[in-house]
């Protein structure tokens, strides 16, 4: 088979699989076979007028090499009322340093400073899951900050789901879902993006799919039943129920949500609502704003990843190293590629 026969089967097997996820057999058999109707669609009851806070984290490298790599994290937090900015507050710029000689050391220091304990489970030293960790960390850290100025009927977002991907921060997150139940505080977590899937089919586009097929407008949300979905992983760290919901009639955006396993249907309503009443901004309808101030405070942009470069490059000469040795350790064979 000629090579551009190869790429034009694998371009109509693509679009044939896209073609399949959206069409109507796939809908049907979601219908019928999990029996979902039109009744198990809600709809969020209205306002919320205590305080909304939203927690998000960021990470990039900042130095890369086949040994040694160097990571910048940061978390922020801000909170609305009556959507009235109330706060907003970002952590400091951390660096951790990651390689098989440093990360477990690096891990326990930040740990440490964040929960005044030590891991009970350390890092490995691959680049990108480590770096996920140390971001996770200062993400929940700076959640239970944010939850000793909120009160009673105050709701609490965050970034992602009620689960954690380290064993070392189940206990935590384990912590904040409690804390949270006794001091009554609304929490649920929003994923940007979705990959729960009913067998081989996205979830959410099924389930937009269905609610346009009832005739239902946004906002509106719904339980996905318990084992339904192909995904298994972290079960064991997984402290939440989920949903799909649809905040704004006019957006394409389809959320999932997750709310504490002790989450009445009136706690679910409230938690809901908030997401519905800061979801009309303007920028992107159907998100809830106070989760994208959050992202905008503590994304690590292009921008300041190459300040944070350029200082320890300072700090590097100021300090009489060797250049060329820099340029083995960090440099990247791609750029020269790439002047070709």
């Amino acid at each position: 088979m000629r090579t551009d026969e190869i790429y034009r089967d694998d371009i109509e097997s693509a679009a044939g699989y896209i073609s399949r996820i959206c069409s109507g057999e796939s809908l049907k058999k979601i219908i019928e076979e999990l029996t979902i109707t039109p009744e198990d669609f809600k709809r969020p009851s209205g306002g919320f007028d205590s305080a909304v806070a939203a927690v998000d984290g960021s990470n990039v490298f900042i130095l890369e090499s086949g040994a040694f790599s160097i990571a910048a994290i940061r978390a922020a937090s801000v909170a609305f009322k009556s959507g009235e900015r109330l706060f907003t507050k970002t952590t400091p710029l951390r660096l951790p340093q990651i390689s098989k000689a440093r990360v477990s050391d690096e891990y326990n220091r930040l740990y440490t400073e964040c929960f005044g304990e030590e891991p009970e489970n350390t890092v490995d030293d691959e680049p990108s899951r480590a770096a996920s960790v140390f971001r996770d960390t200062l993400e929940y850290w700076t959640v239970k900050e944010t939850m000793k100025v909120l009160g009673k009927g105050d709701c609490l977002m965050l970034d992602g789901s009620l689960r954690t991907s380290h064993a070392s921060h189940d206990p935590v997150l384990s912590d904040i879902v409690r804390e949270c139940g006794n001091n009554a505080i609304y929490l649920i977590s929003v994923s940007k993006r979705n990959s729960l899937t009913w067998n081989g089919y996205p979830l959410d586009i099924l389930l937009d799919a269905a609610a346009s097929e009832f005739g239902i407008k946004a906002p509106w949300y719904i339980e996905v039943p318990v084992n339904i979905t192909d995904q298994k992983r972290h079960e064991q760290w997984h402290r939440g129920r989920t949903y799909i919901l649809k905040m704004h009639p006019s957006s394409e955006i389809v959320l999932k949500a997750e709310v504490p396993k002790y989450a009445d249907e009136e706690y679910v309503d409230k938690a809901i609502s908030a997401c519905s009443n800061y979801s009309v901004d303007g920028r992107i309808p159907g998100y809830p704003y106070p989760l994208m101030e959050a992202h905008r405070e503590c994304c690590i942009t292009r921008e300041i990843t190459d300040i944070i470069r350029n200082d320890i490059i300072g700090e590097i000469n100021r300090k009489g190293s060797n250049q060329k040795r820099y340029n083995q350790l960090f440099g990247d064979l791609h750029n020269e590629f790439a002047r070709y």
